[in-house]
């Protein structure tokens, strides 16, 4: 490694490989590498410190937390707008009866949807008039094809 390459925590090769899968990447220079690297880091980092004073808030001390946990790091990034590209990977814990509750839920809402369709069109047939094309849509909404 030479003087003007800063040290990195994150492996170059790591992120070389990561850079290659691309398909759209054609060659990529030592800097460019670097940079990648050095810029992964700076970002980790301040994500892990907004982390720890959202950690803090939780505990209502200032500067008590050593550690951020995974609930405050989840918090931090499903508030911030500016993560949202993380906020499907660093989902918010959910516990396992608020996760049924949530499922319950979405599946009345479905039987009420599908409820409201068959009141208004229960059967439609093709353009063809065969009767062996038609389409039924039964309630469980399972879709059938005749033929």
């Amino acid at each position: 490694m030479s003087e003007n390459q800063a040290k990195t925590i994150i492996s170059v090769n790591k992120i070389r490989t990561i850079m290659k899968s691309s398909a759209d990447v054609g060659s990529i220079t030592a800097e460019a590498i670097q940079l990648v690297s050095k810029s992964t880091e700076l970002f980790i980092g301040e994500l892990v410190q907004n982390a720890l004073k959202e950690c803090e808030k939780q505990k209502g001390g200032a500067g008590g937390a050593k550690n951020v946990d995974y609930k405050s790091l989840a918090e931090y990034v499903q508030s911030e707008s500016k993560l949202e590209f993380l906020q499907q990977m660093i989902p918010k814990k959910i516990t396992v009866k608020e996760y049924r509750e949530l499922l319950r839920k979405s599946e009345e809402e479905n039987v009420q949807e599908i409820s409201d369709d068959d009141e208004s069109s229960s059967v439609c047939s093709s353009d063809s008039g065969n009767a062996d094309d038609a389409i039924s849509i039964s309630s469980a909404s399972v879709v059938e094809v005749k033929n």
